[in-house]
């Protein structure tokens, strides 16, 4: 099979499934792995809606990389991020919670503690976590996005305005310590501005891969971070510039 049929094949499919293994893409076309990323590094280069990530390649519509994709990325690095989350948490406080799958993993690991605490989230996914919990949930409705299993629009905004917390979990598609918090989505970066903007604290829990990365809309500049929890070594210059904007690191 010539490469470009094979890279034609795995958009399509890609398209369809929404993401694919690098490892299952090397047995499907019985050529080496490393065939496939160079496969996959021109399809992304011509075709802005396909997007390499660590062990594969995914499907990315207009709103980033679906839920049901990114649940099942960096799961390991996810759940140790929500463990140091979950310790900042006591018993009768109020946590907003956005959307991302970073932070229903914290939700999650919160669930197992036991704590009793009230929780206010545009996700569509908590509801299903919490019950039978000591969690008392608020869910915020609006507009239903199927690609972050979220609510949005006026309707959310007016809702969540009515509401303050002492703690906001908050995870972004891309950040920068000198530039700041950026969405994909200009509606959840609106709910992540007033879920920060209404809180307390602000916890901003994010991997590696966030740092540096492009996404288009701003959230915030990094001064509005109260704790940022992360798994990525900071650089000197990193360090120095959470110090001076008051952030304490975990």
């Amino acid at each position: 099979m010539l490469a470009q049929q094979r890279k034609s094949i795995i958009e399509a499919m890609v398209k369809e499934k929404g993401s694919l293994k690098v490892a299952d893409l090397s047995d499907e076309f019985n050529v080496s792995q490393e065939t496939i990323r160079r496969d996959i590094d021109k399809l992304q280069e011509e075709c802005t809606s396909i997007v390499k990530i660590h062990g594969g390649v995914c499907y990315v519509s207009d709103n980033g990389v679906p839920s049901i994709v990114r649940k099942n990325l960096l799961v390991e690095e996810k759940l140790e991020l929500a463990k140091k989350s979950v310790s900042l948490i006591k018993n009768g406080d109020i946590l907003f919670f956005d959307c991302s799958t970073t932070s229903l993993c914290i939700v999650q690991e919160l669930i197992k503690s036991e704590k009793k605490v009230t929780i206010i989230s545009n996700s569509s996914i908590v509801n299903d976590y919490v019950k039978g919990s000591n969690v008392k949930l608020i869910m915020i409705g609006g507009i239903y996005c199927d690609d972050n299993d979220s609510y949005t629009g006026s309707i959310a905004i007016d809702l969540l305005s009515k509401f303050s917390a002492n703690r906001v979990f908050i995870s972004c598609p891309s950040f920068n310590l000198e530039k700041g918090l950026y969405d994909n989505s200009e509606d959840e970066a609106m709910i992540r501005r007033l879920m920060m903007k209404n809180s307390k604290q602000v916890i901003l829990v994010v991997d590696h891969t966030k740092f540096d990365s492009f996404s288009l809309m701003k959230i915030s500049d990094v001064d509005c971070v109260d704790v940022l929890i992360t798994d990525k070594k900071l650089t000197d210059d990193e360090q120095r510039i959470c110090s001076t904007s008051n952030i304490t690191i975990l």
